[in-house]
Parts: structure tokens; C-alpha cells; sequence
């Protein structure tokens, strides 16, 4: 009868819906951004390991200056980062803090790097100009660069890092990039960084990530003759899974439900602090400059 086969019909749809549902489950299960591809402590030994073949190698050894850079645009860092960029205070209390400025990091290129000032006061966003900032400090003062969302875990963390290499952290953000400028260490004036200089310049056109950010890095790593070391994202860069109420809604949605389709790697449990080293918060405040038309749709 008609009825009959309207309940049928139904009943299929049903079966075809609850099907779908639990392919997507498991799909969704089977790339879990949780998952892990390999213990984060098997991985600190292994970088460990490396680090010591690459001193070995080299014929000079190179220092890590104790310096600690800090960033935003002016001296009143925003409450929501007080805690994290006062945890490096207490916890490297001998090391040199130097909070740059929209002022003082312009001052540093006009004096230092004159050639590249045009370029410097040309980029459309200040987003741009605080993240070259970072590459010429690092080459002129050389020790550590930390956004004011990354919190350390560790008062050894110096200790894990390259003496001979700048160390850029590993994104586990395999779909828009390979490293982030969230976190980076360099000896004084490691030519690398003059790579970085001559990209910035090739590259000054170009949208946001790729003229001055991650995307401008893994540009200068291509063509560089200098290596880099990258730091495992397992020990410096995990995942802010859960921190829904830290970071932008956008944000969320590109870690909670993007990871499980585009490349993302699985580097461990955030909340976790075994061979976590630092803690990356990811509050995106640079898409309050861009916008997240930008950063969506212009990566």
C-alpha cells in the first residue's frame, strides 16, 4: 500500500542518515587532533639528540643570548596577558626582559637598518611591522622572542634550545603553514635572519601571512643556504584544544573542527605539562588588525 511504502521509504532514509552519522563519527575519531603520532618525551630526547650532533659538528660555538624580547604596542600589556608575561619574569629572573614598542621597534630599524625603513612604514597593517620588528631585534640582539600569549612551563627552557641555529617553532598548523613567529631563539646576528631581510622585501606585496608572518618564514627557509632548527611543536607549540573562552570564535572553530579535515599535527594533550616546555594560548590578537577576512581567505 501507499502508506506502506511511505514508512519504508522512511525507514531508508533513517538507516542512510544513521549511516552517515556514523561514518562521520569515525572519521571524525580517526583524525582526532588528540591523538598522538609519538610520545612528546621520546620526542625531547630526540631533539635533544640533535641539537648535541649539530654543536659537535660545528667548529665555533655560538652563545644563546639570555635575553628575553617581549611585544605589543605600547607599555600597558592588556590584562587577559599580565600572567603569562609575568611568569617569565619569575621564572628568568637574571635574564634581560626587553618589552618592544611600536616606537622603540621603528626607532631600532631607523638606527640600525635604515634601508629597509620605507618598506617598514609602507605595510598596510601594524601586524606587519610588529612582526618584521621581530626578525631585525632577533638578529641584532640575538636570545629569545615570545608572544605575550605563551606561557613557559619550565625555568630550563633556554636549555632546550639551539646555541648555533635559530630555533623556530614547528606549527601544528600543517594547512596554512609549517612555523610560526610566536616563538623563535637566534644567537646575535645569525645570517639567516639577512635571508629573512631580503624575503621580507621580495615578499612586501603579498597578504599578511606571507609578508611578514609564518608564511614569510617557511618562504626564507626554502631559499636560505643557513639551517634552521625547528622546534617540535610536542614541546613548545600544542594545540590549545578546550580554550574556548581565550581565544576568537573563529579560532576555535579552525582547531575544534578544521583540524579534523585539513592537516594538523597531533603534537599531544595541551594541558599536559610532561616535556612541555611552553604553552602557546593562541588568542589571535593580530586579526584585530588584519581582520579575519584576511587571514580566512588570503593565507
Amino acid at each position: 500500500s501507499r502508506k506502506r511504502r511511505r514508512q519504508l521509504n522512511c525507514s531508508y532514509r533513517s538507516v542512510v542518515v544513521s549511516c552517515a552519522l556514523v561514518i562521520l563519527y569515525l572519521l571524525l575519531m580517526a583524525t582526532n587532533p588528540r591523538r598522538l603520532r609519538a610520545s612528546p618525551c621520546q620526542v625531547a630526547r630526540d631533539f635533544q639528540a640533535t641539537l648535541q650532533r649539530i654543536q659537535q659538528q660545528e667548529s665555533t660555538i655560538a652563545q644563546l643570548p639570555k635575553i628575553i624580547h617581549h611585544q605589543w604596542k605600547d607599555e600597558k600589556i592588556p590584562d587577559k596577558y599580565k600572567k603569562w608575561h609575568e611568569a617569565w619574569y619569575r621564572l628568568y629572573p637574571d635574564y634581560t626582559h626587553m618589552l618592544w614598542t611600536d616606537k622603540s621597534a621603528r626607532q631600532l630599524i631607523q638606527q640600525h637598518y635604515s634601508w629597509f625603513l620605507k618598506v617598514y612604514d609602507s605595510y598596510p597593517y601594524n601586524i606587519q611591522r610588529a612582526d618584521a620588528a621581530r626578525y631585525f631585534y632577533l638578529h641584532h640582539y640575538g636570545g629569545v622572542h615570545v608572544d605575550l600569549d605563551y606561557e613557559p612551563l619550565s625555568s630550563d627552557i633556554f636549555n632546550y634550545l639551539p646555541t648555533m641555529q635559530v630555533g623556530l617553532v614547528e606549527s601544528p598548523y600543517k594547512f596554512s603553514e609549517e612555523t610560526q613567529n610566536s616563538f623563535m631563539s637566534s644567537p646575535k646576528g645569525n645570517p639567516f635572519w639577512l635571508d629573512v631581510f631580503e624575503t621580507l622585501v621580495q615578499h612586501k606585496e603579498e597578504r599578511v601571512l606571507s609578508a611578514t608572518g609564518p608564511k614569510l618564514l617557511d618562504a626564507a627557509i626554502q631559499h636560505s643556504s643557513h639551517n634552521v632548527s625547528i622546534l617540535p611543536c610536542e614541546l613548545f607549540h600544542r594545540i590549545p584544544l578546550g580554550e574556548h573562552s581565550i581565544s576568537p570564535m573563529v579560532t576555535n572553530v579552525a582547531r575544534e573542527l578544521l583540524g579534523r579535515f585539513y592537516p594538523m599535527k597531533q603534537c599531544g594533550d595541551y594541558e599536559d605539562d610532561t616535556c612541555h616546555y611552553a604553552r602557546h594560548h593562541n588568542t589571535a590578537s593580530y586579526v584585530a588588525d588584519s581582520g579575519w577576512w584576511d587571514l580566512l581567505f588570503h593565507m
